[in-house]
């Protein structure tokens, strides 16, 4: 009798995964595809080249079937759904439905654990409730005398350059900038060169790429008998010791300031402070290890992101020496005859032109190219039903450059986001993200690249060594350069203070 029954129960589970599996591709081959799709690989051996050619195929592929705003690529265990158009992409960024980041994310997990990018649930809305008081404009405006120092020490550096790979210099600009901001810490990395900590962050990243494109490598076992995994373990133990460090040694300092009742001194908080200070209701202070996650997360998307949105906006002003020149007299028309001062509040509002140049470096070279979500709760788009389970890619890189969306949208014109064209579809433009989940940094990043900026258009002018053509991006977790970004470099404030 014990038999039977449970043979009846196998086979009742048996035909209930087969129904849901059969429901579940049914609905997805109602979805524009690709040919051929193999069995286990899917799409994937479609996509099976080196790293460095990845963003051609891409790109290709996108470019092949520009009139569709939906693409099924199945990718071995994952299936993926592309939404390529603003009415498709809205469906999923407006709504609080779908907000739990995909399962491609996995990799990220042994870093930076559960923090804001990676959470999802009670623990994400009690964290980013908590959080985004802390990115209001007039909380960031303690951070301009950051911003204006490590961009003062970027001018020094390079006045001693003519012709240079300026990804390398902007990058470490951006790490002391980060590193003082969140961690109050100072490494002076532009002036001493790389660290430890900072090779470490750069080979993490690496590594999160590399299991990206290689499906054996994303399941854990398999990825830690190899060399590759080995080299994590030794990273990510450097990467947790420094902020482990720092976390205690501020958790000491607060108890020697009145149990955190005042403020360091400075005058103001650093990401750290506010987060030691923190309580969540019914949940009492961070843990260290809740201080590391969100740490270690503002660490990670603070520094490649907006070192890599610089690094394209002055390799294209460089390909654009007309709009370069415009950005320049700007700066002359808000500074007068005090173009070595600080940049202030006031400053940052008066910078339009400047601020709608990295906009549209933004628009064709987005941070992050490919932002990835589960599908909880099943919705319809152009008609047809995305199952749960499915993967919801959302690649602003080729959402930016859909021509539906962008007329010629290669070329690069600031003009697009200035005055009656800069009307567009809520969901055209998103290189933050958009609705709920949007990226509770991005008036930090835009604020710290206009103070880069400024501080640079007021003491070079410069050209490009090469054409977008010549320099194509790796469309990876960040959009990075896959060659040197040589610029040659004219000084043209000669005052030895900046």
């Amino acid at each position: 009798m014990l038999t039977i029954l449970l043979a009846v129960i196998l086979t009742a589970i048996a035909a209930a995964v087969y129904n849901y599996k059969s429901d579940f591709w049914r609905k997805l081959e109602k979805f524009p595809t690709i040919s051929p799709r193999y069995p286990f690989f899917g799409h994937a051996l479609s996509v099976a080249v080196p790293r460095e050619k990845i963003t051609t195929v891409l790109h290709d592929l996108f470019n092949t079937f520009s009139n569709w705003r939906t693409i099924w690529f199945s990718m071995g265990p994952y299936q993926c759904i592309f939404l390529l158009h603003p009415e498709t992409v809205q469906p999923v960024l407006a709504k609080n439905t779908n907000i739990t980041k995909s399962e491609l994310y996995k990799p990220l997990l042994g870093w930076l654990g559960t923090g804001l990018l990676t959470s999802t649930g009670p623990k994400w809305k009690k964290r980013r409730r908590m959080l985004t008081p802390s990115f209001h404009f007039k909380a960031l405006g303690s951070f301009t005398q950051t911003f204006n120092r490590e961009a003062r020490i970027l001018v020094k550096v390079l006045k001693k350059k003519k012709e240079v790979d300026i990804f390398p210099y902007i990058t470490r600009c951006t790490l002391d900038i980060i590193l003082d901001a969140v961690m109050r810490h100072q490494m002076y990395t532009q002036e001493k060169g790389d660290s430890q900590y900072a090779t470490a962050v750069s080979e993490a990243v690496e590594i999160f790429n590399i299991r990206q494109f290689n499906p054996l490598l994303m399941i854990d076992w398999i990825f830690y008998l190899t060399p590759v995994g080995r080299r994590e373990v030794k990273c990510l133990e450097i990467l947790k010791s420094f902020t482990n460090q720092i976390i205690k040694t501020r958790r000491k300092e607060f108890l020697e300031e009145n149990s955190g009742e005042n403020k360091p001194p400075g005058g103001r908080d650093a990401f750290i402070d506010l987060l030691l200070r923190a309580e969540i209701p019914g949940e009492g202070p961070l843990s260290d290890e809740d201080i590391r996650e969100e740490v270690d997360t503002f660490m990670f998307e603070g520094h490649d992101t907006t070192a890599c949105s610089l690094t394209w906006t002055i390799f294209l002003l460089g390909n654009h020496p007309k709009v370069l020149q415009d950005l320049r007299q700007e700066q002359e028309d808000i500074f007068h005859d005090s173009l070595d001062r600080d940049v202030n509040a006031d400053d940052m509002k008066e910078m339009v032109k400047l601020e709608a140049a990295i906009k549209e470096s933004l628009r064709l070279f987005p941070s992050v190219p490919i932002m990835a979500r589960k599908c909880e709760e099943a919705f319809e788009v152009d008609g047809f039903e995305v199952p749960v389970g499915t993967q919801l890619m959302i690649p602003p890189f080729y959402l930016h450059r859909n021509p539906l969306v962008y007329e010629n949208p290669l070329e690069y014109r600031p003009e697009r986001f200035l005055g009656e064209e800069a009307d567009r579809h809520p969901f055209a433009y998103v290189p933050f993200s958009a609705g709920p989940r949007n990226c509770i940094g991005q008036r930090f990043a835009q604020m710290e690249e206009k103070v880069v900026l400024s501080h640079l258009l007021r003491n070079f002018t410069w050209e490009s060594c090469s054409s977008m053509e010549d320099n194509p991006p790796l469309v990876e977790i960040i959009t990075r350069p896959s060659k040197p970004v040589d610029i040659r470099l004219t000084p043209t404030n000669q005052n030895d203070d900046e």
